[in-house]
């Protein structure tokens, strides 16, 4: 299945609205927060953040919008996924995967991919690490600054060799 990204747009955003209501009470019995939204002010919700380098990008599939991934460009050659959400009708169609493979090709420069998953979130973790998130760099507890109410782990894939 053909996976497209593309920067979210106002047109996408009864679609995308119902898919933040959707997963927002997942979210909050997982991490005790709400999720990104598609049309959040990023500097807003992630003080410090460079606008320019974060991105929200809508998931297409056969012209319908399935779900969206915020990113950060954290280094020329890193990027971190902050947030990616698929609706539940589309879950278990490889559409995760699909955005991934997406990333990579919209991201040629990035060698690595970054991101935090909470240790509550048993089937995210399972995804991610089949996707090859394998690379642990850091565990965070909610007390240690945290912005979740669980541990967190960061995950590194890489995309090349080492």
């Amino acid at each position: 299945m053909t996976c497209l990204l593309s920067p979210v747009t106002s047109s996408e955003q009864p679609q995308l609205q119902a898919l933040y209501i959707e997963i927002k009470p997942y979210f909050m019995t997982i991490e005790g927060r709400n999720p990104l939204s598609p049309f959040d002010d990023i500097a807003t919700k992630i003080p410090g953040i460079p606008v320019e380098k974060t991105h929200c990008l809508s998931i297409h599939t056969n012209d319908q919008v399935v779900g969206y991934i915020w990113v950060f460009e954290e280094t020329p050659t890193n990027l971190y996924i902050l947030h990616l959400s698929i609706g539940r009708q589309f879950r278990r169609h490889h559409l995760g995967q699909t955005a991934i493979t997406a990333l990579v090709t919209r991201y040629p420069q990035m060698t690595t991919f970054t991101l935090m998953a909470s240790t509550k979130n048993y089937s995210g973790l399972k995804f991610w690490l089949a996707l090859g998130f394998s690379d642990l760099l850091y565990v965070e507890a909610p007390d240690e600054n945290a912005v979740t109410s669980t541990v967190e782990l960061e995950l590194r894939k890489h995309l090349r060799p080492l």
